[in-house]
């Protein structure tokens, strides 16, 4: 079972989809973002070849960058530990929401309750990704749990 703390959200980034998994509480320093992705290659290993390329694991890892092919799509991965999140990247819609189909299907992404997803997704224009960037970062400064980054989005982009 793979546990998110709040809804996968899919997203263009640019010229790339992006699945974002929020997975921990920020800096938490006990988290294994490396279990998560054993889970998450054994349960695409189900139906095609894959391979995750990472730099060596250090200790208190943060901002991490690397790559996960999947069948004949490459994905780029990263982790962010200071904020919680796991994400997967590709400039193809269709292979970015098979990703998402292959990772709720078995076992399911569940929140921590117990609570089936259903996924948010998100096509922000180019001058409103750098606002909503910040205020993610802005949210988890304050504490505001990722559920609650879309109130704080609005706030700092202007929008209602």
């Amino acid at each position: 079972m793979i546990t998110l703390l709040s809804e996968p959200q899919l997203k263009l980034e640019g010229s790339s989809w992006t699945l974002l998994l929020w997975v921990c509480e920020p800096f938490a320093d006990e988290y294994s973002f490396r279990e998560l992705f054993a889970k998450i290659t054994a349960v695409l290993n189900r139906e095609r070849d894959v391979s995750l390329m990472l730099p060596p694991e250090e200790p208190g890892e943060d901002f991490v960058d690397g790559t996960l092919r999947w069948g004949p799509t490459a994905y780029d991965v990263y982790f962010e530990r200071s904020l919680g999140y796991l994400q997967f990247s590709s400039t193809s819609e269709s292979s970015t929401r098979e990703l998402l189909d292959a990772l709720a299907a078995a076992p399911r992404l569940v929140a921590r309750n117990g609570k089936q997803f259903h996924v948010t997704i998100h096509a922000l224009p180019n001058s409103l990704q750098r606002p909503a960037a910040a205020a993610m970062l802005t949210a988890a400064a304050r504490g505001v749990l990722p559920s609650d980054t879309a109130a704080a989005s609005r706030q700092v982009v202007g929008r209602r």
